[in-house]
């Protein structure tokens, strides 16, 4: 096996490239693996297990995420209205600051988290990033001052968005083709179920009390990833073949050599295959420098490299800043970031983002029917709520259908709400305050279709969408250019209200809605179902996406 394609991972490709690759995988797994050179069934749930406990273990970072996020929604309201018994208060800029500056760090952490896992690892990146999250919770804690809070607020934007890459890409690079949607759809609970425990202790203690208990999560989320393998796929980048195949041996149900064999000589065939594309790819672009756009271009001879020993110990030469950043050109990349991009701009468009940083506050304003803070559980649940729900449809309806259903009710319902707030006081005086229950089950329903579909797809898709060379970089980018967006919207959000008031803000949202259903129905491609290497052929060959 060569060298240079096998370290392509260094950008953190956690793809295996042959489609007879993953069709073989997904063939062998549907109901028991048996290997070829025993004949031993291995049961589906003793196969399945490890990946589950794997996946769990780093979903207690996502867990700590969603209660960094919602850290803001708990913290605003109290200091905004100087009700902190240590005297700690914000006014409206400060609490808008203090609320995006998370955001704001984020895609500096984002954008280096993708150079940084290709290194170290998947499983180091994911262990190292909760030190800034517990020294984060601790300085808020213990805070005196806004400029502390500030100072804090960025520290864990940063660790987030460490988080990125390592996150995103070690899901799909452990799990079995079949168990690659769920899974996925799986950690999103973790981030809704920590957004919910935030706001639940935010209706119950002190927001530094909240800190102060919040520090553990992160802490436990470092001692359960040291139990977890790394990715095969990275340690074979690495040339630590043999370890590699004790990875594989335990995600696979903690199994023999031989009962892996087979499987892992596909993946090693698999970043045989990799680095000879890699080094091909290579030496086109080499020639047509030197030589000019007149002379010939080195071709790539159609024969396809010798497979070598899978226990033979890989050796691979870096790749340079500007290998990767050259990367993001090949249409198999820049195609999907931008169907990412867009379709997080449609999320963050939709104003539900900001919603959330700020909904007590503007359930306060609005005059919901019950108190703002148990509103905001409510609200945290139907995310929860949501996310299940897209966890067990989303291998029998497909991401594709469940992003349509989700945009297309997402504008409904926040021109239902621009619609309802705007006659409030009219049907107030013809139903009675009790019709303000009316308007909050808008809110219920509009979170409720958000968290099935427009937000979560965005970030599933960009587990899969990627090609192995390039997967964390270009993550890593998306997750940047998604963080500096909605950092710009939080910081916004209140003079928009302001300035359009919530009738006009909600009939904004809408029409973006709209726009987004469009833009999806033409461009969104379907991916579940489909092989690494089916998903990759998308964006190589057709700009317009295949549905």
């Amino acid at each position: 096996m060569t060298d240079s394609d096998i370290h392509s991972d260094r950008i953190g490709y956690s793809r295996v490239p042959s489609s007879d690759i993953d069709k073989d995988a997904e063939k062998s797994h549907i109901e028991a693996e048996t290997d070829g050179s025993t004949g031993r069934k291995i049961s589906r749930f003793r196969s399945a297990l490890p990946q589950v406990l794997s996946v769990t273990a780093k979903n207690f970072i996502l867990l700590d995420l969603g209660m960094t996020l919602a850290f803001s929604t708990i913290v605003v309201p109290v200091l905004l209205n100087n009700k902190d018994p240590r005297g700690l208060s914000f006014n409206e800029s400060q609490a808008t600051w203090f609320a995006s500056l998370p955001m704001l760090c984020q895609p500096l952490g984002s954008a280096l988290s993708g150079l940084i896992s290709g290194p170290l690892g998947r499983k180091k990146s994911l262990m190292l990033v909760n030190i800034p999250q517990i020294l984060g919770w601790l300085m808020l804690h213990s805070a005196t001052s806004v400029e502390i809070m500030y100072l804090a607020a960025a520290i864990q934007g940063l660790g987030s968005g460490f988080m990125d890459a390592p996150v995103l890409t070690y899901v799909g690079e452990i799990c079995e083709p079949s168990l690659r949607g769920i899974l996925i759809s799986y950690s999103l609970q973790f981030c809704s179920a920590g957004f919910f425990l935030q706001c639940l202790l935010g209706s119950v203690t002190t927001w530094r009390n909240v800190a102060f208990i919040s520090l553990f999560f992160p802490a436990t989320a470092f001692l359960c990833i040291s139990q977890i393998p790394e990715t095969p796929m990275w340690l074979l980048s690495k040339g630590r073949t043999r370890d590699a195949e004790k990875a594989l041996c335990w995600l696979r149900g903690w199994v023999s050599p031989e009962d892996v064999a087979e499987e892992f000589s596909r993946l090693v065939e698999a970043s045989n295959n990799a680095q000879y594309r890699h080094q091909t790819e290579t030496k086109k672009t080499e020639a047509n420098s030197h030589q000019g756009n007149t002379q010939s271009i080195v071709t790539c001879p159609s024969s396809r490299p010798p497979v070598p020993d899978p226990l033979v110990e890989l050796h691979s030469p870096k790749l340079s800043f500007r290998e990767k950043a050259r990367d993001l050109l090949r249409p198999e990349i820049l195609r999907p970031m931008l169907v990412i991009m867009t379709m997080n701009f449609f999320y963050l468009g939709s104003g539900f983002p900001a919603f959330k940083t700020y909904m007590v506050l503007l359930f306060q304003r609005i005059r919901v029917p019950m108190n703002a803070n148990w509103a905001s559980v409510c609200v945290s649940s139907a995310i929860i709520i949501g996310h299940l729900v897209l966890m067990l449809a989303v291998k029998w309806l497909g991401k594709r259908r469940i992003a349509l259903i989700s945009i297309f009710c997402v504008a409904f319902f926040d021109l239902a709400i621009a619609v309802h707030v705007n006659f409030q006081t009219a049907i107030e005086d013809a139903f009675g305050a009790s019709a303000n229950w009316f308007l909050f089950s808008y809110f219920i329903i509009l979170t409720l279709t958000v968290s099935f579909g427009l937000g979560p797809v965005p970030w599933m898709l960009m587990s899969e969408i990627f090609p192995f060379r390039g997967r964390s970089f270009a993550s890593g980018i998306c997750a940047a250019l998604y963080y500096i967006t909605s950092s710009l919207i939080a910081k916004t959000f209140l003079s928009i209200l302001n300035l359009l008031g919530v009738p006009g803000s909600y009939c904004l949202f809408g029409t973006v809605g709209m726009l987004g259903f469009i833009y999806a129905y033409l461009y969104l491609p379907e991916t579940e179902g489909k092989t690494l290497e089916d998903i990759e052929d998308i964006y190589k060959h057709s700009h317009r996406q295949r549905r």
